[in-house]
């Protein structure tokens, strides 16, 4: 007799639990019943209550286990959470725990017209004047907004602009204006305006327990979140401090210095006539332009935009945008982890980002080292020193003299055009590559191959060495 085959046990079929429909299902209409009333504090509510959804869902989940086993006998024809159900469970409760613990949700608001972030914007005037008196000095302390700083011929200063408030009602954001009030206090031979803030701090999303405890319902215990964007009007001779703020900053035609330390946003900063010192942990732009004193500039940032300055320029810090400079009287000085640019003048201008570097018009003596850049450089007098691991190199002094030239690369190709009937005393060649001569009379190669080298045929004047690794090096004519 044939044996009969081999056939697999036919399993009981397993259910899904309805637990997890039935929770989205109240967590729908519960919030479909908000936008219709919208006087009820879902998220508030959620905050505190959230754990009962979990209790509802074991419950329901309990329930399914014991109906299954009166009715069938087999508990484990219901399914329960899988193992990566159960992980992602984890996580929500610990973001909803985190989140909830400081007073409720802080990043969306649902009215009654539908989702709305950061809730609703109430907008409220900024007005205030007062004599500067003695003052030598306006300081800005902790403002986050857009502050814009103008110098004029007037003794008092002057505020116009308006707050911004974020919040869930008109009572919340009444009340959170009525709590920060701007006023100007003189200290010494400082002018200090600054917020006053017993219960909100300007650009910070608080609660009424300052975000501790459980939240509170009502117009005090909504999270709310305020910025202001002003105009002040200040004596041209004072000088402009701003620490620790977060926002666009404007600074126009002030006679002293500007000291900004600012956590982010932009800085601008049109006719100084002091120094103007920068500080930047996050910053986007910075433009300064006729300036007659220093600019120092450090920290971290994206763009930089340099013009007419008559001091000096220091730039200390990693910017990851382009730095432009044009018309600097004096020297600067550009130091990251990657670059190391010195430069005594630079009456035309320079364009550099992350992977090119252009400039017209420089007044040596110039020293440039940096890891990966193409270069091109048109107009530079006295010496030049390069030395790239990693780019392309094209170099044209001005008219003649020749200025001193060293150039190294550890990979790239090498081009330098020269005044023609100049005097120099060239040296060229290529580790691994080749050496041209589009020159002309007056520069000879030298060998063949990879051994071959670009040598002047009568050598005189300022020495001129261009050499890379692998690459190709040539020398023409202007």
């Amino acid at each position: 007799m044939t044996p009969p085959p081999n056939v697999p046990p036919v399993r009981p079929a397993r259910y899904h639990s309805i637990a997890w429909p039935l929770i989205l299902i109240l967590v729908g209409v519960a919030f479909l019943f908000r936008n219709f009333v919208p006087s009820i504090p879902i998220w508030q509510l959620f905050a505190s209550y959230w754990p009962v959804l979990l209790i509802a869902l074991g419950l329901i989940r309990a329930a399914e286990v014991l109906w299954a086993f009166h009715t069938t006998g087999d508990a484990h024809r219901y399914r329960g959470l899988s193992g990566g159900g159960v992980i992602w469970l984890v996580l929500l409760c610990l973001v909803i725990a985190g989140v909830s613990r400081h007073g409720g949700p802080r990043f969306t608001h649902f009215g009654a017209g539908g989702l709305d972030l950061f809730g609703e914007q109430f907008d409220y005037p900024v007005s205030l004047s007062q004599g500067a008196g003695p003052a030598k000095r306006l300081v800005l302390e902790n403002l986050r907004g857009n502050v814009t700083v103008s110098g004029g011929d007037s003794p008092d200063v002057h505020i116009e602009g308006h707050r911004s408030i974020k919040a869930y009602n008109q009572a919340a954001a009444d009340d959170a204006n009525r709590r920060s009030e701007l006023r100007l206090v003189v200290e010494g031979d400082q002018l200090i305006l600054r917020s006053s803030e017993p219960a909100i701090r300007i650009g910070h999303r608080v609660s009424n327990q300052m975000g501790f405890g459980p939240p509170r319902f009502g117009p005090r215990g909504m999270d709310m979140e305020a910025s202001m964007d002003i105009d002040i009007t200040v004596p041209r001779q004072l000088s402009v401090d701003a620490h620790g703020r977060s926002g666009d900053l404007t600074v126009n035609t002030i006679a002293g210095d500007v000291n900004v330390s600012a956590q982010r946003g932009e800085v601008r900063l049109t006719g100084i006539g002091g120094t103007a010192h920068i500080e930047l942990v996050r910053g986007s732009l910075v433009r300064a332009a006729d300036v007659k004193g220093d600019v120092d500039l450090e920290g971290r940032g994206s763009d930089v935009q340099l013009e007419n300055i008559a001091g000096q320029v220091t730039i200390n810090g990693s910017f990851s945008g382009t730095l432009e400079f044009r018309n600097l009287a004096k020297a600067l000085h550009f130091e990251s982890e990657r670059t190391d640019l010195k430069i005594a003048q630079v009456p035309g201008n320079i364009t550099m980002d992350l992977g090119n570097f252009r400039a017209t018009d420089l007044v040596g003596p110039v020293h440039f080292v940096t890891r990966s850049r193409d270069i091109h450089i048109d107009g530079f007098t006295e010496s030049l020193e390069l030395e790239v691991e990693h780019g392309d190199i094209q170099l044209k002094p001005g008219k003649a003299p020749v200025p001193k030239i060293d150039v190294h690369a550890r990979s790239g190709d090498i081009h330098l055009d020269l005044p023609p009937n100049a005097s120099f005393n060239l040296k060229g060649n290529s580790l691994q590559g080749e050496v041209r001569n589009d020159y002309g009379e007056g520069v000879e190669v030298l060998g063949e191959g990879r051994s071959a080298t670009l040598r002047s045929v009568n050598p005189s004047g300022p020495t001129v060495t261009i050499a890379t690794n692998r690459g190709t090096v040539s020398v023409g004519k202007t």
